[in-house]
């Protein structure tokens, strides 16, 4: 998620929140980067995931994609970096519960591909006004970051955990 223009930029499904998610949902949020921006804030919560899935990137594209991560870590501001930072966790949160809250009446999906289609649908035409954010249709933006510098903003590598169901060969 991109905190200063409040877009959802990056999303996987995955039936497990894994680093290989976490990978691809940055591959998405990173597509129109050349370069990680100056400034630049990777904020998430304590998932050791994140880390991994950043050095991999660094490995892979080198000091153009080397970006540290900073880890906000339980629901009080008893640190520096919670104070500063947990307002973008928050953020993802509700964010996070307001997709679920979209999703938890169908009961899960049949299939990975159905719950792709319904995360799509949703970051591209999704009712996210609690959250401060319109639809990519009309969308305008609200306010800027904090310091004014790019924030990316991820929950399970904004991998939500969608509910899969499996049904027995031949069922409809």
């Amino acid at each position: 998620m991109d905190a200063a223009k409040r877009s959802i930029i990056g999303y996987r499904i995955s039936q497990e929140r894994d680093v290989g998610a976490c990978i691809l949902a940055m591959r998405m949020a990173f597509t129109h980067f050349k370069k990680i921006p100056e400034n630049f804030h990777f904020i998430a919560d304590g998932y050791s995931a994140y880390i991994l899935a950043a050095q991999q990137f660094f490995r892979e594209f080198g000091d153009d994609f080397k970006f540290n991560i900073t880890q906000v870590i339980g629901l009080t501001n008893d640190d520096e970096v919670s104070k500063e930072f947990r307002p973008y966790k928050q953020m993802i949160e509700r964010l996070n519960r307001t997709y679920k809250a979209s999703y938890r009446p169908t009961n899960g999906f049949h299939n990975i591909d159905g719950a792709n289609y319904d995360l799509a649908l949703w970051v591209a035409f999704g009712d996210r006004s609690d959250t401060g954010q319109a639809s990519a249709l009309g969308a305008h933006t609200h306010g800027r970051a904090a310091h004014g510098a790019p924030q990316c903003v991820p929950q399970a590598g904004i991998q939500f955990q969608i509910q899969v169901k499996h049904r027995a060969q031949g069922s409809p």
